[in-house]
């Protein structure tokens, strides 16, 4: 894109009115009817055409000038992060046979995995 800024003489900060204007005077400077036809003026009129059809069709970015508005600035947004309230267990290991329970607790989550029972809500209780 600062290509077509260049071949048009213009700073990337050019307004649509101003890249109209540079333009103009470039398509009338390079035509080829105003040059013989020599093809060096042809070429270069055909990047001034492409650069200005790009820079025309592009949508420009929005600048607020703080003299005209008193915006204040959004404050930083922070991410949701999951939150384990609790998670406890009667046993430390979980021998074939033997009766346990498991409970959790976690907020800001749209499941919780828990190795060997796979994905469960976000608050929950397996009793084996």
């Amino acid at each position: 894109m600062r290509r077509y800024y260049h071949i048009l003489g213009l700073k990337p900060e050019a307004t649509k009115r101003e890249i109209k204007q540079a333009y103009r005077q470039l398509s009338k400077k390079y035509h080829p009817d105003n040059n013989q036809g020599s093809e060096i003026y042809t070429s270069k009129f055909i990047q001034i055409q492409q650069a200005y059809e790009y820079l025309i069709k592009t949508p420009q970015p929005k600048t607020t000038d703080n003299k005209y508005t008193h915006a204040t600035p959004s404050p930083k947004v922070r991410p949701i992060v999951p939150t384990i309230h609790h998670f406890r267990t009667n046993k430390s290991t979980i021998n074939v046979l033997e009766p346990f329970v498991i409970e959790w607790n976690c907020t800001n989550a749209d499941w919780v995995e828990i190795t060997q029972f796979g994905k469960q809500k976000p608050a929950g209780q397996i009793v084996g």
